[in-house]
């Protein structure tokens, strides 16, 4: 209505808005105004900038970022289980500024176990810029229940959101102990072994409206979730490290494919030096949708 009243004669649209509620009206509205509308300026580059919120409008699901840090031979611990300093300081920047910017983090009991992580966004801002204003929400995919009450994460559940994602065969009392120290505990699934992970980010789209969810291991769960399909999104950082070691743990777990024809292809994959090491990004689907408005903006119409 405003842009009605403001007399544009021309508007230029990215990418219509997916919501059941909005789609495509306002576009109609403007149209039978007699205004010009030319969609599809740069829609994939727009979806691309959404695909959190265009996942979980058309889906009920949010997208899903896969994160780990490995040597250069593709090891994310030594035979040892240390895993502590494989990364820079850069890259640890990076990691803190990339989980300000999500609504959850995911990781798995072992992954705490092993390394008592605190999983919150410590990024300090250049002078000038906006401070982190929310923390994400901690997930830990923990079938039994066994989270430390010692852990970092459990100490400070009080001050950080925190999730226990068990199964109902979670003892009650550890349940009830966790509950007690401000951990929301919800079981997603009847397995003894696994938490249902596509019914946890059913729950964390649909229930908490969550857009975007960082999910940074170890093995199993990354296993987990690229066998399911549910990862959107990769971002590796590796390092100039060279562990070595068979028995050296790898970031994704699972027996794998059999044939390297069958090996998941990462598409629109960058590359970016964070001080000595390399993140590599690639989206496993594209994630932003498809654009089918692209036609109607040529560069013709556009320079009128």
């Amino acid at each position: 209505d405003a842009i009605i009243k403001a007399g544009v004669r021309c508007v230029v649209i990215a990418a219509r808005d997916p919501f059941p509620k909005v789609r495509g009206r306002g576009v109609r509205k403007l149209k039978r105004a007699g205004i010009r509308v030319i969609e599809g300026v740069l829609e994939k580059e727009a979806r691309k900038l959404n695909a959190g919120y265009f996942k979980r409008v058309t889906t009920g699901m949010p997208r899903v970022i896969a994160k780990w840090a490995m040597t250069l031979d593709g090891k994310i611990a030594a035979y040892t289980g240390d895993s502590r300093g494989i990364s820079s300081r850069d890259s640890l920047r990076y990691v803190h500024l990339l989980r300000s910017r999500v609504d959850a983090v995911i990781v798995g009991i072992n992954t705490v176990l092993a390394d008592d992580p605190l999983l919150t966004a410590r990024y300090r801002p250049p002078r000038g810029a906006s401070p982190v204003r929310s923390q994400p929400l901690r997930v830990i995919l923990d079938a039994n229940c066994r989270l430390p009450l010692t852990s970092k994460i459990v100490q400070t559940a009080r001050r950080f959101d925190t999730l226990a994602a068990v199964t109902r065969h979670a003892p009650a009392s550890r349940v009830e102990r966790l509950a007690k120290r401000g951990v929301t505990v919800r079981a997603f699934g009847a397995s003894k072994k696994t938490v249902n992970l596509r019914g946890l980010l059913k729950h964390l789209g649909t229930e908490r409206e969550f857009t975007n969810v960082l999910i940074e291991g170890g093995s199993e769960v990354l296993a987990d979730a690229f066998e399911k399909k549910l990862v959107d999104e990769v971002r590796v950082i590796v390092a100039p490290k060279i562990l070595g070691g068979a028995d050296a743990v790898t970031p994704i777990a699972g027996k794998g494919v059999a044939e390297i024809v069958d090996a998941l292809r990462l598409a629109e994959v960058e590359y970016r030096p964070l001080g000595p090491d390399i993140l590599i990004t690639g989206w496993t689907r594209p994630a932003y949708g498809t654009t089918r408005n692209r036609k109607k903006a040529s560069g013709k119409k556009f320079k009128d």
